[in-house]
């Protein structure tokens, strides 16, 4: 089988394979709508009460896989506070 590199397919030479269109485009549409909305409200907060009785990072936040806290890169390593220990 041959295949002939010249052709260059256009969006306008696409065609549906299935689906109907309309549902796609209003799926898209509401995303375009929620992502307007998320950019126009303000960003939320967190009440420090929510954090309340927390220990830190877990490392066996999910169950039955070791999740390390992450080390940070050359660059941000400045930033973070050192001796803080893992909660296991």
């Amino acid at each position: 089988m041959d295949i002939d590199l010249t052709v260059r397919p256009r969006l306008a030479d696409l065609q549906r394979l299935g689906g109907p269109a309309e549902a796609e485009s209003g799926r898209i549409e509401a995303a375009i709508e929620s992502a307007l909305e998320a950019k126009s409200k303000k960003p939320r907060v967190t009440s420090p009460a929510v954090f309340a009785g927390r220990e830190g990072y877990n490392t066996a936040f999910i169950e039955g896989l070791s999740v390390p806290l992450p080390r940070p890169s050359r660059p941000h390593a400045r930033g973070c506070t050192p001796g803080r220990t893992q909660r296991r």
